[in-house]
């Protein structure tokens, strides 16, 4: 692996911690955490070239990981405390879709996906 690709690799390592962290630390603020995950995933999404796969992952998974929660949520099964008006926070699309990036990505890396 060369320096450069390991600084990247850093900073995706850091970006998924910084995410991470700023849902657990701001939660009850859902405009700020909204604000900075999104900014988290561009600053993610610019690493990775925005490239075509990773960008359709991104809204592909983020709309179908907050549509699986919507109907646990709404018969009961877990909750949230900051919420929108269909009872899941705001920012939720953007941590799914983070997530679905950071797995496609990693799973190329390791050699699982092509």
């Amino acid at each position: 692996m060369l320096q450069s690709e390991k600084c990247i690799a850093i900073y995706k390592i850091i970006l998924v911690f910084a995410q991470i962290a700023s849902v657990s630390l701001f939660h009850e603020n859902q405009m700020l955490v909204l604000s900075l995950t999104g900014v988290i995933a561009l600053l993610l999404l610019g690493l990775l070239n925005f490239k075509k796969t990773y960008v359709i992952a991104f809204f592909l998974f983020g709309l179908i990981g907050a549509s699986a929660e919507f109907f646990p949520v709404m018969f009961g099964a877990w909750s949230y405390n900051a919420t929108n008006v269909i009872g899941l926070p705001s920012y939720l699309p953007i941590i799914w879709g983070t997530a679905a990036v950071v797995i496609i990505n990693l799973s190329k890396k390791i050699g699982i996906y092509e």
